[in-house]
């Protein structure tokens, strides 16, 4: 796909998650937070003591900062559990995401651990190596994204910005550092994308270039 047809279906990717964040369904069943705190917790220092060291200062980033994901002012919301390629509809002549299937596994969860799934549109998965490559202009998508996709949300102030960063963390490795209940495994595919998104999610990244501009913004 063109860089301009990705653009046009991060567009769409920034109005799907910001909806998420806008229409929540006034009559959705919320779990206990403090059930959802400690489990999460749990998994998050059992993928601490299971995981490669080369991940643990990434996960050391988000684990300290849960408890801001279950107070009352952090919503939570339907989260969609598999946004891989299969799972995504897009038309290939326009980029426009025309769908969204294989809903039966949503979960409601704290607002922003499904944006880690962004990544998917910004590379693909190969055979060997490290397991996923990334688009000769990811950099230039993601910052389009989150440019996009903070703007939708109608401005967030630095506080939430800090949330959501720590939901797409708790997100990314809770959705690729397990499989079933297990760890995944060293060399798997899983944490070959994992390895690869949070590489290109450290300070360098554009993401992070955004909330540090937004954050000088904020004064």
């Amino acid at each position: 796909m063109s860089i301009e047809l990705l653009r046009v279906r991060l567009d769409d990717y920034a109005k799907f998650f910001a909806s998420v964040y806008q229409n929540i369904p006034i009559d959705m069943k919320i779990p206990c937070p403090t059930h959802m705190l400690n489990k999460y917790t749990s998994q998050l220092l059992r993928l601490r003591l299971a995981m490669p060291s080369h991940f643990h200062a990434h996960l050391d980033k988000p684990i300290p900062e849960l408890p801001s994901l279950f107070n009352t002012r952090w919503p939570l919301v339907p989260n969609h559990i598999d946004l891989f390629e299969n799972n995504i509809h897009v038309d290939s002549g326009t980029g426009r995401l025309t769908g969204i299937c294989d809903w039966h596994g949503a979960e409601v969860s704290p607002f922003g651990t499904a944006l880690g799934w962004v990544e998917v549109a910004l590379g693909t998965l190969t055979s060997n190596g490290d397991l996923w490559r990334y688009h000769s202009a990811h950099e230039e998508l993601r910052a389009h994204f989150w440019t996009l996709f903070y703007g939708y949300c109608g401005g967030l102030q630095a506080a939430d910005r800090r949330c959501l960063e720590t939901a797409r963390l708790v997100g990314l490795f809770l959705t690729h550092g397990l499989q079933g209940n297990e760890p995944a495994a060293a060399g798997s595919e899983e944490l070959g994308f994992l390895w690869a998104v949070l590489r290109h999610g450290d300070p360098l990244s554009a993401h992070a270039t955004a909330l540090r501009a937004l954050s000088c913004n904020d004064g």
